[in-house]
C-alpha cells in the first residue's frame, strides 16, 4: 500500500496530468495506491484520475498547535537565502511582523541558517509533533508501506503526512513542486529517504541549503513531466490563424505574450499592459504587434481594466471549480492553450516568473520587466527589482544570460525591437536555462519518474 499526495493544483498539473500517472498505476497493478486529497477536490480528482487500483481519501492534515506554529516559524528562518530575507522584509512592510520580530528573525537566519547540525536537531523536534485524528486514522486504517509526497514543502498538507510516516518508520519519497522549493520555503522538515528533483538547480539547492551533503540522502533528478509535451509539441499545436482567431487575436499581427505573476507578488504588474499599449500606439515598437496578457491562474490581475485597450487582449486560461481562485486546475485544454500561446508568440515578456523557463523550453526570446511604473515609488522589498537580486532562484536564471531585463519603458521598446530583428539573440543563454532549470529535457521525464518510483516500490518487496 502506497500513500501519494495530490493536494496542489500546480503539482497536479506538473505530474498527474502527464503520461506518468496512468503508466505508474498500470505498472503497480498489485499495489494499492491511496491518493490523499483535500475534501473539496476529492470527487473531482477521483473522477479525473480514477484507476482500478487507486483509492481516494480526503484529509485535512494541517497542525493547529502553538508548538507547530513556533517550529514552523523557526524552520522558515533556517535557510540563509536571499529569498528568505526578502520574505521577512515583505512581511514587515505589510504589517504582518514587527520591526523587532523581523530583526530577530534576520539575526537568527544569519547565525543559524547555514548550520546543518541545527537543522538536524530541528527535524528531531518536528518528529515529536503528533498528528491530528484524520492523519492517525488513515495511517492506522491503511498501514502504508511507503509515502510519496509530491510537494514536500507544503506545510498545510504534505509536511504533517510525511512527518507521521517518518515517526512510524515508513519510507518517504519526497518531490519538489517548482524550482524555488528548496530556497524559498525554509528548511525541509524531514530528510526523505529519496528526494526527487526536476532539475540540476534543485539538486544544488538541496546540497547548499538543506543539509543533504551531511546526511548523504540520495537525490534523483528526473526532469519535469509537464515539459515532456514541449519536446516536439506538434500534436498539441494548432495552425496559427486558427488559434489566433479562436482566442480573439489578429493573425496578421506579431504577438507579444506577457506571462503575469499576479498582484500578490507584483502589485503594479497590471500597469505593464498599459505601457505596452502606449509603446504600440506611439510607434515605438518597430513592428505591427499585439499583446496577449496572460494572468497567473492563482492570483488576481486587473484584467477588466485592460478590456478597454486596443492592442492588448487579457486572458486567463484555467478552469475554476469555485469562486475561490485557489480552486483552479490546468486541465488538458488549458495546457494546450498555454503551449499554443507560447509557441505562436514572437517574444515572451514576464517578471520573476516560471514563464521565463516555459519560454526557453520553446526557444522564445525572453524579456523581464525591471520597472514598477508608479509615480510615487515602491519600497524595494515590494518592487519588481527584488526579483533580480533577492530571489535566489531567479538570480540563478539571470546568470545564464538568456534574458534581457528592461529597466524602463523605452528600454522595453528597445529590447522588443532588437529581438524582432534578431530572434536568435541570446539563444546560447536560453540553452543554458534549459541545462540548469529543465534538463533532463528529452520528452522522457514521465518515464523516468515512473521507473524511479517502481524501483522504490521494489525495495519494499525485497
Amino acid at each position: 500500500t502506497i500513500f501519494i499526495t495530490m493536494a496542489d493544483p500546480m503539482t497536479v498539473r506538473n505530474i498527474f496530468r502527464t503520461p506518468f500517472w496512468s503508466n505508474f498505476c498500470q505498472s503497480q497493478q498489485n499495489t494499492r495506491i491511496v491518493v490523499l486529497v483535500t475534501p473539496e477536490k476529492k470527487d473531482y480528482y477521483a473522477k479525473t484520475f480514477a484507476q482500478p487500483n487507486v483509492v481516494f481519501e480526503s484529509v485535512t492534515p494541517e497542525w493547529t498547535t502553538r508548538l507547530s506554529r513556533v517550529l514552523g516559524t523557526i524552520a522558515r528562518s533556517s535557510v540563509n537565502s536571499h529569498t528568505n530575507l526578502w520574505s521577512k522584509m515583505r512581511s514587515y512592510l505589510r504589517g504582518e511582523s514587527s520591526l523587532f520580530a523581523t530583526t530577530a528573525k534576520r539575526l537568527f537566519t544569519a547565525l543559524i541558517g547555514n548550520s546543518d547540525g541545527f537543522k538536524a536537531l530541528l527535524r528531531k523536534a518536528f518528529l515529536r509533533l503528533l498528528p491530528n485524528a484524520e492523519v492517525r486514522r488513515l495511517f492506522e486504517s491503511y498501514k502504508p508501506d511507503m509515502v510519496i509526497s509530491t510537494y514536500i514543502v507544503s506545510f498545510t498538507f504534505d509536511i504533517p503526512i510525511s512527518i507521521e510516516a517518518k515517526r512510524r518508520g515508513i519510507r518517504v519519497v519526497g518531490m519538489t513542486r517548482s524550482w524555488d522549493s528548496l530556497s524559498s520555503h525554509g528548511m525541509l522538515r524531514i530528510i526523505p529517504d529519496l528526494l526527487v528533483t526536476q532539475n540540476v538547480f534543485l539538486k544544488n539547492m538541496a546540497l547548499q541549503y538543506q543539509g543533504f551533503s551531511r546526511t548523504k540522502a540520495p537525490v534523483g533528478n528526473v526532469g519535469l513531466p509537464r515539459y515532456d509535451a514541449y519536446i516536439g509539441p506538434a500534436p498539441l499545436i494548432e495552425p496559427r490563424e486558427e488559434f489566433f482567431r479562436k482566442i480573439g487575436l489578429d493573425p496578421n499581427k506579431k504577438l507579444l505574450l506577457y506571462g503575469a505573476m499576479g498582484d500578490f507578488l507584483f502589485p503594479n504588474e497590471g500597469r505593464v499592459a498599459f505601457v505596452l499599449e502606449d509603446l504600440i500606439k506611439n510607434n515605438l515598437i518597430s513592428h505591427d504587434v499585439q499583446v496577449l496578457y496572460r494572468a497567473h491562474p492563482k492570483f488576481q490581475s486587473p484584467l477588466e481594466k485592460m478590456r478597454t485597450l486596443s492592442h492588448v487582449l487579457p486572458d486567463r486560461g484555467a478552469t475554476y471549480h469555485t469562486k475561490n481562485m485557489s480552486s483552479f486546475e490546468m486541465e488538458a485544454n488549458d495546457e494546450k492553450r498555454l503551449i499554443n500561446s507560447i509557441y505562436h508568440a514572437d517574444i515572451v515578456i514576464t517578471a520573476g516568473s516560471t514563464f521565463a523557463i516555459d519560454a526557453a523550453a520553446l526557444d522564445k526570446p525572453i524579456i523581464c520587466i525591471g520597472f514598477d511604473e508608479k509615480k510615487d515609488g515602491v519600497p524595494y522589498w515590494e518592487s519588481v527589482e527584488r526579483f533580480y537580486d533577492s530571489y535566489t532562484h531567479f538570480e540563478a536564471l539571470l546568470e545564464t544570460q538568456g534574458v534581457q531585463i528592461s529597466r524602463s519603458p523605452s528600454q522595453l521598446a528597445q529590447h522588443i525591437n532588437e529581438y524582432r530583428s534578431n530572434p536568435s539573440k541570446d539563444r546560447t543563454g536560453r540553452r543554458a536555462i534549459i541545462d540548469l532549470l529543465v534538463a533532463p529535457f528529452d520528452g522522457r521525464s514521465s518515464r523516468r519518474l515512473t521507473e524511479l518510483l517502481n524501483r522504490e516500490v521494489s525495495k519494499l518487496v525485497s
